[in-house]
């Protein structure tokens, strides 16, 4: 038979432990972000042992990312800038808290015009207050803190398969 309990935790230290056996054990261990003192440790922990799997449960939460494909047609960078607009915009009329932006690296090899143009405007929207922040795709990361807000409000991000890959042809804007 299989095995299976409930342990919850009241301290970072324990939920270290939690972390650790679930990782070490083949019991399945069920947690959710309630159980865990601190989100953080949530975050890592569900990125590590798989949102999926026996080791992590959670409510199913509503979609809250959206993936755009800019470098799409070849556009200019003006034509990218409005594109990218328009998607930022339509993002916050409908409730989406994260913009995955796919701009390319570029062919050059030193990082192309729409990658290095596209992210000095995510600055300039986070400046105005159009954003709250954003991750370029090579510090997406559970250990960048900015990344970290993004995953607590689209949970989906955790099955990323750029989360800490390193990937410089994206970049993830938290919208709300």
């Amino acid at each position: 038979g299989v095995v299976s309990f409930v342990v919850r935790s009241s301290c970072i230290a324990g939920d270290i432990l939690l972390i650790h056996f679930a990782l070490t054990t083949q019991i399945p261990l069920c947690a959710t972000h309630a159980d865990f003192s601190d989100s953080l440790y949530a975050v890592i922990f569900s990125v590590l042992c798989g949102k999926n799997s026996p080791a992590f449960l959670s409510p199913s939460l509503p979609m809250s990312l959206r993936i755009v494909t800019i470098k799409e047609g070849l556009p200019t960078l003006e034509e990218a800038q409005r594109r990218l607009l328009l998607e930022v915009r339509r993002c916050h009329g409908e409730g989406i808290s994260v913009l995955k932006v796919i701009h390319g690296y570029g062919s050059g090899g030193r990082g192309g015009i729409l990658r290095t143009g596209l992210r000095k405007v995510f600055q300039e929207y986070q400046r105005d207050g159009d954003i709250l922040g954003f991750a370029a795709g090579e510090e997406f990361s559970i250990f960048h803190p900015v990344s970290l807000e993004m995953i607590t409000v689209a949970p989906e991000l955790r099955r990323d398969p750029d989360l800490e890959g390193s990937n410089p042809g994206v970049s993830f804007l938290w919208i709300q």
